[in-house]
């Protein structure tokens, strides 16, 4: 048969090949190999024509058929009747040409929702920027040490809506689990645990123990009004006037400060490990259908939201306990909840497709809400989270930051992947050093504060507080990356900034 037709060579040789792979699939009696070798050779023959052909088979052809390719074979007794398949979607006999690309395509959609997600925390890195600089200009702010009147109530409001409602945080958190269910699928349980202890215990004990009083020694060099004259009586007076948030003698900082993200962060990775591993052991549901899409859509858009209601008010509870010493004023347990979030997002695809094809909706709902919380005074609403009677307000800001993270999670991924060359360039460096950026910024933000006390005194930018502040965030920023290149990218001290990575057994 291949020397009468040569043409037929090369697809004799391709099914020969689905062949050995399983791709030759059947449907009724299962193929004999003879039989299979024989409609080999009539479709060599033929040379895979238009047009439908029959042709005669010897006896023990059994009674089957099969699609190999874009050609349908229907075994009859004693015949075999070879067509291009037409078979719709979603029919058992689609064709493997059209499996591969749909494969190819569901590959490609994954691969661009992984960088639109990593270009996320590129852009939640730089919200935690604004709002912690943003936290300098509140009227009532223990770090204000500019010109007494340099404060804004419109800073204020943009604080509360991308830093107090925490939303940019629950992503933060969000984005770890979702990459714990991929890490721990792809990597041993060992490396995992390394890789997690080398990126965030050093980061956080150099912030602890270097960043944060070094910073607050040279804040009270400028201002010494809190009584400490070297270096050496600020690091003694820090731990015990500092150990718990919010004490005044700190100048506005803890002894864990900003890094109790990170401090959470490798609590949950480590202390959830046996639960990860436990809940790869289960198939993900497969949440098609109207039931299954309303009942996603009200766990999300309902309960959700109520139920990071019920952890505020627990964890205000727990604070109030004369017997619990709360040293970070952060709620664990409502963090931990968007931590278990992302895991199950990764793990359910299905859950995922139900909140990505609303996010329109919540992206929606996120902005009116935004609008509410401006008109009904971003300030005052943010004081009812310590009020946890007050069940209106603190459900209004809670379903806010919940409506708005869903939407902000999902339009990323339809959009940030698309981003011209260029720009996707700047996205993708900042969000490879993004832990980076957040251990340093606050240090940073701080140092420079005593700089610009000196170098700006009287100048315009002492006087206007929109021209400071988008000077201040500037300079932050370019100082972060500044250290970054300098000082901390290297073998021996990246590990002190967040960078560093176990080395991979080889294989």
């Amino acid at each position: 048969v291949i020397r009468q037709r040569e043409s037929g060579v090369a697809r004799v040789v391709h099914l020969e090949q689905q062949l050995s792979t399983n791709a030759f699939s059947s449907s009724g009696s299962a193929s004999s190999s003879a039989t299979a070798a024989r409609a080999l050779c009539i479709i060599a023959m033929q040379n895979t024509k238009v047009e439908p052909q029959e042709k005669l088979l010897p006896e023990h052809a059994l009674d089957s058929s099969a699609v190999v390719g874009d050609l349908e074979l229907k075994f009859e007794k004693d015949s075999v009747k070879v067509s291009f398949s037409k078979a719709e979607p979603g029919d058992n006999s689609v064709q493997a040409q059209a499996n591969s690309t749909r494969t190819d395509a569901a590959q490609e959609q994954k691969r661009n929702r992984r960088l639109a997600l990593d270009r996320l925390r590129a852009c939640m890195i730089t919200l935690v920027v604004l709002y912690h600089v943003a936290q300098r200009f509140r009227p009532d702010s223990s770090t204000h040490t500019n010109t007494a009147g340099l404060y804004s109530y419109a800073i204020l409001d943009f604080a509360v809506l991308i830093g107090s409602s925490q939303w940019p945080m629950y992503v933060f958190f969000t984005l770890a689990g979702f990459a714990s269910c991929f890490s721990l699928r792809s990597r041993s349980v060992m490396l995992y645990f390394k890789d997690r202890t080398y990126r965030l215990v050093p980061s956080v004990l150099f912030g602890v123990l270097v960043l944060n009083p070094l910073s607050v020694w040279a804040f009270l060099t400028v201002f010494p009004e809190f009584g400490y004259d070297s270096l050496a009586e600020v690091y003694a007076a820090f731990w015990p006037n500092c150990i718990m948030d919010g004490n005044d003698s700190c100048t506005g900082s803890s002894v864990i400060g900003t890094y109790w993200y990170l401090l959470y962060l490798y609590t949950y990775c480590v202390l959830l490990i046996p639960v990860m591993l436990l809940w790869h052991r289960f198939s993900p549901p497969n949440l098609k259908g109207k039931s299954a899409t309303m009942a996603m859509l009200v766990f999300f858009a309902v309960l959700f939201p109520l139920f990071q209601v019920a952890l505020q008010v627990g964890w205000i509870v727990i604070e109030e306990a004369p017997v619990v010493i709360v040293f970070i004023h952060m709620n664990w347990f409502q963090f931990l909840s968007f931590f278990l979030l992302g895991f199950f997002l990764a793990w359910c695809p299905t859950a995922t497709e139900i909140l990505y094809r609303s996010h329109l909706f919540f992206l929606g709902s996120g902005l009116a809400l935004t609008v509410v919380m401006v008109l009904a005074d971003c300030s005052a609403l943010q004081d009812s989270l310590g009020e946890w009677l007050d069940f209106p307000r603190l459900y209004l800001i809670t379903t806010f930051a919940a409506f708005l993270f869903y939407g902000v999670w999902c339009a990323a991924q339809e959009s940030l992947y698309r981003l011209p060359k260029p720009i996707g360039k700047v996205f993708d460096y900042v969000a490879n050093r993004a832990i980076a950026v957040y251990v340093l910024h606050v240090p940073v933000m701080k140092l420079l504060e005593c700089a610009l006390y000196y170098i700006l005194a009287g100048s315009i930018f002492d006087q206007n507080v929109y021209m400071r502040y988008i000077l201040e965030v500037v300079l932050v920023y370019a100082l972060c990356f500044g250290l970054y290149e300098t000082l901390f990218r290297y073998k021996y001290t990246k590990f002190l900034v967040g960078m560093a990575r176990p080395e991979v057994p080889k294989k």
